[in-house]
This record gives C-alpha cells, structure tokens and sequence, in this order.
C-alpha cells in the first residue's frame, strides 16, 4: 500500500491530503479516516494533487465517502486532481465534484 495522508487547518476547515495509490489496498483505511475527520465539522476538503494512481474501487470509495459523510449532515468536497486522476474521471465521464 503507498498511500500518504496529512490533515492542515485552512482557516477553520479542515484538509486532508492524499497523496500516492488510491486502491483496494488503501481505500478501507481512507474511507474510514475521511468519515473520522469529517465528524463534527461542516466541511471537510480532500486534496487529491499528489494522487499517483486510483482503481475503480478508489472511485467508488470516495464517492462512498461524500455521500456518507453528507447522510450524516457534513459536506466533503474533492479539490485539485492529479492530471491522472483528472483524465481518468473524464474518461469515464464521472465527476467528483471537484472545487
């Protein structure tokens, strides 16, 4: 698995940034970090700048992820894909919803 994460304050919002393979060796842990860092605050961003690589079920997981963390009444907004990242989600017509 090479997955990084780090979290930073911007002003009062929170940012996670992801950096290396999003994939089925890291999306559990992802997943389960985003939901943890999403709690009791409004909005949480997830940088994707530093992804090298994301599957299928990389795509699947963060889009779990939003839709879960806003059931729970939060917001999880995607900000700067990779360039692969980026033309993969237009190859396949999908959008994260990026800021």
């Amino acid at each position: 698995m090479n997955l990084r994460l780090s979290v930073r304050k911007r002003g009062a919002a929170i940012v996670v940034h992801v950096g290396g393979d999003i994939d089925i060796a890291s999306i559990f842990d992802l997943y389960d970090f985003l939901l943890l860092m999403a709690e009791g605050r409004s909005r949480l961003t997830v940088n994707l700048s530093d992804v090298v690589f994301m599957d299928s079920t990389g795509i699947f997981g963060l889009m779990r992820a939003r839709a879960t963390v806003r059931d729970r009444g939060h917001d999880l907004v995607f900000e700067k894909p990779s360039e692969r990242v980026a033309h993969l989600l237009d190859v396949i017509g999908l959008s994260l919803n990026t800021v």
